[in-house]
């Protein structure tokens, strides 16, 4: 329901504008909230609101300090990794979901907003809609690795604005979808 709200016990109908959905194995799902920009909303199965991430937070587990700013899209890996791509700060923070606690912050170039986690997850790539980048972070060392040209020419100025991106099966070909 529009305008409604956030609050303990209100369900997922009452978000306004999502950006992203993040699912885990037994239901629970992340949502960015597009309206706000500066929080990740966990709901559970049923769609019930267990607690916020970030600015305005009001749940139980609320995570201090209060720093996101304009989170774009979510990622969970299988060792209970959220990865969050704030659009304004250039950065991706790693949060670990058993302990409620940041564990990363990981640079990256201009508005980073789509990400994608090979199979293993040990590679996590993050499209940078300001550079015309692709920025592609070891999970483990939290080590840039190659950052990756996305425009059609190579003397393109930013604009291309890569936004979406898709691994092949076998993870040997990366797409870029650009905006512009």
């Amino acid at each position: 329901t529009i305008g409604t709200p956030m609050t303990p016990g209100n369900d997922a109908t009452h978000f306004k504008r999502p950006t992203d959905i993040a699912w885990m194995p037994d239901g629970t799902f992340f949502v960015s909230d597009g309206y706000t920009n500066t929080r990740v909303v966990t709901f559970d199965k049923t769609g019930k609101f267990l607690m916020q991430w970030g600015e305005n937070g009001k749940g139980e587990g609320e995570m201090r300090p209060n720093y996101f700013d304009t989170v774009h899209a979510i990622v969970i890996d299988k060792q209970n990794r959220l990865y969050v791509s704030l659009w304004a700060l250039a950065s991706v923070v790693v949060f670990d979901l058993k302990t409620q606690a940041e564990i990363a912050r990981w640079a990256t170039q201009e508005h980073p907003n789509e990400m994608l986690l090979t199979k293993t997850g040990k590679l996590l790539y993050v499209a940078n809609a300001h550079r015309n980048t692709v920025t592609v972070i070891d999970t483990d060392s939290g080590e840039t690795t190659e950052t990756i040209w996305a425009a059609l020419y190579p003397q393109s100025p930013p604009g291309a604005t890569p936004n979406s991106l898709a691994l092949t099966p076998d993870e040997k070909l990366l797409f870029v979808a650009n905006a512009n």
